[in-house]
């Protein structure tokens, strides 16, 4: 039982921080990330609002090494 606990709450910590990614990449990262996304509207940003929140690792990492490329 401790182990499906100690699942359950790694589960909700990891769609918790996405979640506030989320949150940041659809208002502001999404820009940095690909122009031609940069202008879009809030339905596209509502649409990829769950992938970032499931995927935010990847994305984090990509916007990651994005920015060390351009420095």
């Amino acid at each position: 039982m401790l182990l499906a606990e100690v699942i359950v709450y790694v589960a909700f910590a990891y769609l918790a921080v996405g979640a506030v990614f989320a949150l940041w990449f659809v208002a502001f990262g999404i820009g940095r990330f690909d122009d031609a996304a940069s202008g879009s509207g809030i339905g596209f940003r509502f649409i990829i609002f769950f992938g970032a929140a499931a995927l935010w690792v990847v994305l984090a990492a990509k916007l990651a090494k994005r920015r060390n490329d351009d420095a």
